[in-house]
């Protein structure tokens, strides 16, 4: 696997993996709304929030970010922060091996 150097290239990464094992991927954008994860990551009725920060670790998490996903936390949500390939690799494997969960069909 090539160095990734940006939080761009790793977010195209993440999607590449997301999708090549059938989930859904995401890039979030809250108008109004400061400090929200970047991505929602879906599977088999699974969500999950990821917040990227740089590769070269000098990203930190704004008081905002880490307010938000507190308050995600608090929702019962569940939300990573990373800045690594290999950790989105467990993130990703860890919900796709998952038992599928069951929801009642959508009221659409």
């Amino acid at each position: 696997m090539a160095t990734i150097k940006t939080e761009r290239a790793l977010q195209e990464y993440t999607k590449k993996v997301a999708r090549a094992h059938g989930c859904y991927y995401y890039k979030l954008e809250c108008i109004g709304q400061t400090g929200f994860p970047d991505l929602l990551i879906t599977w088999q009725g699974w969500s999950i929030f990821i917040e990227l920060k740089s590769p070269t670790g000098h990203g930190v998490l704004s008081p905002r970010q880490k307010l938000m996903l507190s308050k995600l936390t608090y929702q019962e949500m569940e939300n990573y922060v990373t800045n690594q390939p290999s950790q989105i690799d467990q993130i990703i494997s860890g919900l796709i091996n998952r038992k599928p969960r069951r929801l009642p069909n959508s009221l659409i």
